[in-house]
């Protein structure tokens, strides 16, 4: 877990300084949990993280359980 401030920056510019440092961890073999879950900050990073098998398991529970994707839509990556 991390905690990183910074100057006043527009929001494109602190995703894009964001998703670097999470970048960065993920190259570097580190975890992507966060105690609010993976959602929309971390989720493109997702099958990298899992492989592509665990992340087929991962949509495949998300479509069995959510079939009309009204569950968080857009987070985990899927």
């Amino acid at each position: 877990y991390f905690i990183f401030m910074v100057p006043y920056m527009k929001v494109d510019e602190f995703r894009k300084f964001q998703r670097s440092i999470i970048k960065k961890i993920s190259e570097n073999r580190g975890s992507l949990s966060h105690h609010h879950g993976i959602g929309r900050m971390m989720g493109p990073f997702m099958e990298q993280y899992l492989g592509s098998v665990q992340m087929g398991a991962v949509r495949a529970l998300k479509n069995y359980f959510d079939p009309g994707n009204i569950m968080n839509p857009g987070c985990l990556g899927l």
